[in-house]
């Protein structure tokens, strides 16, 4: 029986890591070219039909399960292709949203993607949509409400302040309009 030491597993599973890290990081730059060629009426198309998956709590959208101790989350088709994820959330009052989420480098990254995607969102919509602005000392949100729908739609951009690292993100949701105890949806009208 031979007998190998750590030192050399941490060396061939570190060589795995990189290489498995570069082939990941190659295949996700071809695939964003492709992706990020979306114009905006696509963009509203698949926003419109995900607005009407509401009503069922998105189940004809929803992938792969992931496992979450608060919340139940479905992985899900992306609306912005620059978006770093889109997953719907059942929330413990039963309440289900479908979100994308942007990670962004600072508040200026935030805040382009806002000023990017709002008024395409806004746009879509369209008038029948009212537009509510709200801010915080941690970022800005617009939340659209329709009459009559329980169904809201919200793009904002926030800093994570419960996070160790305080990141900037940026997030686009479908569904109720949650409340929660966490100060990032405590928000003050302008």
């Amino acid at each position: 029986m031979k007998f190998s030491s750590p030192l050399f597993h941490w060396r061939g599973l570190k060589r795995l890591i990189v290489s498995g890290l570069s082939s990941a990081v190659l295949a996700s730059c071809a695939t964003n070219s492709a992706i990020s060629q979306l114009s905006d009426a696509e963009i509203c198309t698949t926003i419109k039909y995900i607005i009407s998956q509401a009503d069922d709590d998105f189940s004809a959208i929803r992938t792969r399960k992931v496992i979450h101790p608060e919340v139940d989350i479905w992985e899900s088709k992306k609306i912005f292709p620059d978006s770093r994820k889109c997953q719907i959330w059942t929330w413990s009052q039963g309440l289900t949203n479908y979100a994308c989420l942007w990670e962004e480098g600072n508040e200026a990254d935030a805040r382009n993607t806002y000023a990017k995607y709002r008024p395409v969102v806004s746009a879509c919509l369209g008038d029948e949509w009212e537009a509510i602005e709200r801010t915080s000392e941690n970022g800005k949100q617009t939340l659209f409400r329709k009459a009559g729908d329980k169904t809201t739609v919200s793009m904002r951009y926030f800093q994570d302040r419960k996070a160790l690292i305080r990141s900037w993100w940026s997030s686009f949701i479908i569904g109720p309009e949650i409340r929660t105890y966490d100060p990032l949806e405590r928000y003050n009208s302008e």
